[in-house]
């Protein structure tokens, strides 16, 4: 929050803002109903990453794609799906089919199964998925 506090001191638009990575950096349910609060974007970019040992900090714990379904599933609950962004942060060849990697599918044919198993609605995909994205994207 003290980053958002400062940004916003700045003068940023909130709403145009986003934090990544914020599965492995947040982890406390009534911190990120204050970060939504705020008008922040959060992304959980890190899809199809799950890996007990995060290379670039040995020490941050780094959720699974289940965690991170849970923690959207709590944002879903508490009204603020509209401040959530997904991705998975192919970056490096590993990540990629070829190379034994999830792929560039990863969020289509695994995640979105399972959070439709989860009762995830198809309107709230597409909030995710398209709405979101869109919004944050489009130039003002």
């Amino acid at each position: 929050l003290e980053i958002v506090e400062a940004i916003a001191g700045w003068g940023a638009d909130l709403g145009r803002t986003v934090m990544s990575h914020i599965e492995r950096t947040v982890f406390d349910p009534a911190t990120l109903r204050e970060l939504a609060a705020t008008g922040v974007y959060m992304e959980y970019d890190l899809f199809g990453h799950d890996s007990s040992y995060y290379p670039f900090a040995p020490e941050t714990y780094m959720p699974g794609d289940h965690e991170r379904i849970a923690q959207i599933e709590g944002l879903a609950a508490d009204g603020r799906l509209d401040r959530v962004l997904m991705s998975h942060d192919v970056c490096s060849k590993h990540r990629l089919k070829a190379y034994g990697g999830h792929g560039w599918d990863h969020i289509l044919n695994r995640v979105l199964p399972r959070m439709r198993a989860r009762g995830f609605s198809e309107k709230d995909l597409r909030t995710l998925l398209v709405d979101n994205p869109t919004r944050l994207l489009t130039f003002v």
